[in-house]
């Protein structure tokens, strides 16, 4: 906490306990979406303090929240693998039967009550995501329902032409690779070839079972994971034949057709996601040896998963987010720094309508009318979707083949006489790859679209890497201002302070506060954006005020003085 601010708590103990309470005595259908919510519990991720435990940790929760919330690590030791010490402070606590939307008070009160009261670091509640931002299912555009060549992506991305070129000292199609899917899990389907399944390695965060299997029992796009799986790992080929496609044993091919494919399922659907079972699955797949975390998800910041990818990324593994579906902005975790962002296109070259955009999207890969495979009971059958799940997927199938192509030591090598990391070394050569259309918008949509067959014949080169910080992101003046994040940045001090305080001095406290608030408001942030560039005689400060005042928490009014 900064000491140097006056905070006040506004949490409501006596009403925090009503509230559980009428809460423990609700009647619920089992299945239901209700049911498996209450089951997950009402959640917080705190970052405690260099040496404490577990017991220390529970007794001060139990102290200033309840007595009844269960408190574990959020990051376990894996066999031979501790976890680093960066992550070793993280605890989830739960309080099962209980929602966010059964407190009368806003679920940030209870986390400021213990920032305020103890050592704690950090205290975010673990919102569940309810939207979907990354995968909502749309049928395709009528115009383009006659288009049969299932293997239109990979030809626009230059895959076919990419598995024709032999590498000097590696493999092709992916081989020795292994990809992390973090997602819904996977079914029997042709296209999702076992015999690429690494099911001993597999993991589920959702119902604690071993294989990842996707129960396919919930609403919201079932399946997600079979379908974007099949766009990294199917097997087959394409041809050019009349009307030309793809080629068995099933219709879809992917683009990374012998990566070992590692299924870690941390989502139940991708309209209900937690953050705290994402960050799991990111340590999961760092851990247990996977060099590419592909995550067709994505929703709210949290600091436990950033600073998984950190780890992932700074031990080698390449990191691949969706830039999200019809809001605009980048969302989380594609917004860090530290992963590839990707936009989606369709056949025509033209960035497809429902895609996230801004500077923060590295790049664009198709995700417009997509071929994929689509569960059923018969585990055959494909269809078209829809969003940037897809370019995420197929990205991430080309991390596997750039990977395998150039070999890893030889990556590792070059990272490190270039001062940086392989992530990087990704990064800069596909965006120096890239296709790029007619009048492409490089502020919006990347460097271009992802072109394989340039990307592997592209001498390794890159300029010094950096490095990462937690502190380093002026995330809300970006989502504000894109252009110039400062002057976002100015107006969230014109619009939030009253005295000699500055929006910086606030942001380690309330930041995350205020990023949810613009996440779950994507017509505030519209208009945010259109007063932060905006001369200061036009803003109507109260107006704005008044947007953001009904969505915050009580504490944080008053530490701005409203």
């Amino acid at each position: 906490m900064n000491g140097d601010i006056p905070i006040e708590s506004h949490f409501n103990k006596e009403q925090f306990f009503s509230d559980i309470e009428n809460a423990k005595k609700r009647t619920l259908t089992d299945g239901s979406e209700e049911a498996y919510l209450r089951a997950r519990g009402l959640r917080y991720v705190i970052e405690a303090p260099e040496g404490s435990d577990q017991e220390s940790v529970g007794a001060r929760v139990r102290d200033f929240l309840h007595r009844d919330f269960q408190v574990e690590r959020l990051f376990e030791d894996l066999e031979g693998v501790p976890v680093p010490e960066e992550l070793r402070q993280f605890y989830l606590i739960i309080y099962e039967g209980v929602m966010t939307e059964d407190l009368e008070q806003n679920p940030y009160e209870a986390a400021y009550e213990l920032l305020l009261n103890t050592p704690f670091k950090s205290v975010e509640p673990d919102l569940a995501f309810s939207g979907d931002p990354i995968s909502q299912w749309t049928n395709p555009s009528p115009q383009k329902q006659a288009m049969t060549d299932r293997a239109w992506a990979l030809r626009n991305i230059r895959a076919d032409k990419a598995w024709l070129i032999q590498p000097t000292n590696g493999l092709q199609d992916g081989e020795g690779i292994s990809i992390a899917h973090l997602d819904t899990g996977w079914t029997d389907h042709v296209d999702l070839d076992q015999s690429n399944i690494d099911l001993n390695r597999a993991m589920d965060y959702i119902d604690q079972r071993g294989n990842a299997k996707d129960p396919m029992n919930y609403r919201g796009n079932k399946g997600h994971g079979t379908r974007t799986g099949s766009v990294i790992m199917s097997k087959g080929g394409v041809n050019s034949i009349i009307p030309p496609g793809t080629d068995q044993p099933g219709t879809i091919t992917g683009v990374a057709r012998k990566v070992t494919y590692v299924p870690v399922r941390c989502i139940r659907s991708v309209v209900i996601i937690f953050n705290s079972d994402v960050a799991r699955a990111v340590y999961y797949a760092t851990a247990n040896g996977c060099d590419v975390i592909s995550m067709s998800l994505g929703g709210r910041p949290m600091t436990a998963l950033r600073l998984a990818i950190q780890d992932a990324v700074l031990k080698d593994l390449i990191v691949v987010c969706a830039a999200g579906n019809h809001v605009r902005f980048v969302v989380w975790p594609a917004r860090y720094d530290e992963t590839i962002a990707l936009a989606a296109s369709n056949v025509a070259d033209q960035p497809w309508s429902g895609s996230s955009r801004g500077r923060k999207v590295d790049i664009t890969a198709p995700g417009e009318d997509v071929w994929v495979a689509e569960p059923g009971v018969n585990g055959v059958g494909d269809k078209q979707g829809n969003g940037t799940s897809y370019a995420t997927a197929h990205v991430a199938g080309v991390a596997g083949l750039w990977l395998s192509f150039n070999g890893k030591q030889k990556l590792r090598q070059t990272a490190i006489n270039s001062r940086t990391i392989v992530q990087e070394l990704f990064r800069s050569a596909i965006k120096r790859t890239a296709r790029v259309p007619g009048g492409w918008n490089r502020r919006k949509f990347g460097a271009g679209i992802v072109n394989v067959e340039a990307l592997l014949t592209q001498p390794l080169t890159l300029s010094p890497f950096s490095g990462y910080s937690k502190e380093d992101i002026d995330y809300i003046g970006s989502l504000l201002n894109e252009e110039d994040p400062e002057a976002g940045t100015r107006l969230l001090d014109r619009l939030l302070i009253r005295d000699q305080y500055v929006w910086k001095d606030l942001e380690p406290v309330f930041g995350h506060e205020l990023a949810n608030i613009l996440f779950e408001s994507p017509e505030l942030i519209d208009r945010l954006k259109q007063m932060s560039i905006e001369t200061s005689e036009q803003i109507d400060i109260s107006a704005a005020r008044d947007l953001l005042e009904e969505r915050m928490s009580e504490t944080f009014k008053a530490a701005l003085g409203w």
